[in-house]
């Protein structure tokens, strides 16, 4: 204990900004864990990432859950769409966080599909954040200009620039890519859903 208010005052000078951080950290867990916890289950979430600004994924969203047959818990899937907008400036992109909120996404979001621009691609694709889609690409004969392949020759995105659905989706998908999110095939149960949407897209292309 304390010998005195000075000692006191000494300790709180030098050690505040430690305890409120402690703090911080301690409701940031309670916060994630009662999410986890109490939040609703997503059966499916898209992260959308492009160089547009206020892309809504709302036409996209509703047709999908119309045109797929999605697995789902319960009687109405809760699908999900993110876009995160990564402006041309740099100075711009540092003061809109939009990295930060990429990275986030990438290594601890929900989404299990993406519609991403080539420099994000490029950015993940050596540390293995996306799936192989090389068995896909062809049985859909997608052409050598259209994928994107990853560091071990795989294909890890497909080319998305002018597809049909999503332009009558609304969804801007100009020089943007498609991909899946990597994972192991005990979590496959966990794709269902993205790949039934990712061959629904390349299906009516």
């Amino acid at each position: 204990m304390f010998n005195s208010q000075g000692g006191f005052k000494n300790f709180w000078h030098y050690n505040k900004w430690k305890i409120f951080s402690l703090i911080a950290l301690i409701l940031f867990i309670a916060f994630a864990v009662s999410q986890c916890s109490y939040g609703s289950v997503t059966d499916f979430e898209v992260l959308h990432i492009s160089g547009v600004r206020d892309v809504s994924g709302d036409e996209f969203i509703k047709r999908i859950k119309n045109d797929v047959e999605l697995v789902s818990e319960g009687n109405d899937p809760n699908a999900e769409f993110m876009h995160i907008f990564v402006p041309q400036d740099m100075r711009d992109i540092i003061e809109t966080g939009a990295l930060e909120k990429i990275q986030v996404e990438m290594v601890g979001g929900n989404s299990t599909l993406f519609i991403l621009d080539k420099e994000t691609i490029y950015s993940y694709k050596d540390n293995e954040f996306f799936y192989d889609l090389t068995q896909i690409a062809d049985s859909f004969n997608v052409p050598e200009e259209k994928r994107y392949l990853g560091a071990n020759g795989e294909v890890c995105a497909i080319s998305v620039d002018g597809n049909k659905y999503l332009q009558e989706c609304n969804l801007q998908c100009d020089s943007l890519y498609i991909a899946v999110r990597n994972h192991s095939e005990k979590k496959s149960d966990e794709y269902i859903n993205a790949f039934a949407v990712l061959n629904h897209i390349l299906s009516n292309n």
